[in-house]
Order: C-alpha cells, then sequence, then structure tokens
C-alpha cells in the first residue's frame, strides 16, 4: 500500500489485524506512492517525493513501534503520536516490513534501515 491512504496508526492496526487473521503470515509491503491520479483521489494532492518518502519513513517507524510496543508514541516532522494502543498485538514477533520504490538514493536508504525486503520497479531507463 501507499503510506499516504491511511494514518499509520490505521494502517499499523490494519495490518496487525491481518497477521492475526492470516496465523502470522503477514509481509507489511509498503511504498511512497507513485501515482499521482491515485494518491490525488486519496489525499487530495499529490505531495514532491522528498516529502512522500519523508512519509514513508516515519509511517515505517511508527508501524514498527506499533507492532512490537503494546502502547507507542512517535514524534516527527509530519506525524505525531501519543500512547497509541495496538492491543492484540500481532502473532508474529517481528513482522517482515517490504519496501517498495524505484528510488535507488533515498528509497535504499529507507529500506537498509527499516526493510526486511525491497521491491524495486526498473520501468525508466531498462532496456530489455
Amino acid at each position: 500500500t501507499c503510506y499516504g491512504y491511511r494514518r499509520p496508526t490505521i494502517l499499523a492496526k490494519m495490518a496487525t489485524t491481518v497477521d492475526i487473521i492470516s496465523n502470522g503470515r503477514l509481509i507489511f509491503g509498503i511504498g511512497a506512492g507513485w501515482h499521482e491520479g491515485e494518491f490525488r483521489g486519496f489525499m487530495g494532492r499529490f505531495p514532491p517525493a522528498k516529502e512522500r518518502l519523508r512519509g514513508l519513513e516515519e509511517t515505517v517507524e511508527i508501524c514498527k513501534r506499533m507492532f512490537t510496543q503494546e502502547t507507542s508514541s512517535y514524534k516527527g516532522k509530519l506525524y505525531q503520536v501519543e500512547n497509541v494502543l495496538n492491543s492484540p498485538p500481532p502473532i508474529q514477533e517481528h513482522i517482515p516490513i517490504m519496501i517498495g520504490g524505484g528510488g535507488e538514493k533515498r528509497t535504499l536508504k529507507i529500506v537498509a534501515k527499516h526493510g526486511d525486503i525491497s521491491h524495486f520497479f526498473p520501468w525508466e531507463g531498462v532496456k530489455t
């Protein structure tokens, strides 16, 4: 999913619920959003790439906290969360995080810091 389509706390709770009903088989896939029309449909605007990547990283940080702590707080530039409860917790002690995107600079740094799996979309510039 795209980070911007839901608030990070709702997204983390939804992912936790999927992990529970799938008996611990969730792989949490998330990206910064690339389709302008779709993004505008959900959010009303299409932020620049820098803001979308910040939103992705902050969302992943919030979700990771909610996946591993009964209550968690977070203070970022885009999102602030205070004592949010995520109960019942996910079944998995560590939910694998797959970060998708096409940026080789900032996206790779986010994958290295927070992700377990990367999924890149190398459409442009690829010769087959």
